[in-house]
């Protein structure tokens, strides 16, 4: 029997978190933006590709693109929290 493991953080959604996109992330960014008639903001690149956003920006900008069976848009659907 597989033992169950539960994580649970305190964070506060002004923190930063990094992705690095992939092609669909980068999509959804510059659709989001555009949707709202706005010049996408260049994005905050930090080392290896990574991108820098505050939670709940992550939230507000990719929320509504992820859906069951589509594909994800960060690259090895990896979300990093700097503690």
């Amino acid at each position: 029997m597989k033992a169950e493991v539960t994580l649970e953080l305190k964070i506060n959604l002004n923190e930063d978190v990094s992705v690095q996109l992939n092609e669909r992330g980068r999509e959804i960014y510059v659709k989001y933006f555009r949707a709202r008639r706005l010049k996408p903001p260049p994005l905050k690149k930090e080392a290896g590709g990574w991108c820098a956003f505050h939670i709940w920006e992550l939230m507000r900008i990719f929320g509504p693109e992820l859906h069951m069976g589509l594909p994800i848009p960060f690259v090895g659907n990896i979300i990093r929290i700097k503690t």
